[in-house]
């Protein structure tokens, strides 16, 4: 009889063939992976500046904007925007009058924050939210006390308009959105 010698290197390939196996499956999961976290980290920098341009938006709605400013020029040209910032939260909110009718568009903007859009190689950018306001003067009675009458008083502030929320220029020419 002729003795068998086993020289193991067939499992030897097999482990060898193995570790090669499951290391393209970690690197496969590995670059799965990475691409989750830049889609989730995309999300978040959107949600965050979106919601930086809704409370714009709603700040804007808030703050008393001076209509002698806002009114048409006497050319009948559109003006431009007139901006408003609140500086400790980044909140920017502007207004422009429509030629068309008396009403306005109020924007919110969301202000970049260093270091956005830097791992996905896209170029950051704000987001603009608009909503169609008008002037709604107001009458409040503020008595005089040394002439014991109780006068009115015109107060004006923006209101929105129901319905007329955008995320997109409100118009056809996307030159009355530039700033």
């Amino acid at each position: 009889m002729r003795s068998v010698y086993q020289q193991g290197s067939s499992t030897l390939l097999a482990v060898a063939v193995f570790f090669t196996l499951s290391l393209f499956l970690l690197m496969g999961l590995h670059h799965q992976l990475n691409r989750a976290m830049r889609i989730t980290q995309d999300q978040q920098f959107y949600l965050r500046a979106y919601n930086q341009a809704a409370s714009s938006l709603n700040w804007g709605l808030s703050h008393s904007w001076p209509l002698r400013l806002l009114q048409h020029s006497s050319t009948g040209q559109r003006g431009k925007w007139h901006c408003a910032i609140q500086q400790p939260h980044g909140l920017k909110a502007c207004i422009k009058a429509m030629i068309t009718s008396g009403t306005f568009w109020l924007k919110g903007e969301s202000a970049l924050l260093k270091g956005e859009g830097s791992l996905t190689g896209h170029k950051p950018r704000k987001i603009v939210l608009y909503q169609q306001v008008i002037y709604e003067t107001t009458h409040s009675a503020v008595m005089d006390i040394r002439k014991r009458n109780m006068p009115k008083m015109n107060e004006q502030r923006v209101m929105k308009v129901t319905n007329r929320w955008l995320d997109f220029c409100p118009e056809k020419d996307e030159e009355f959105c530039v700033d």
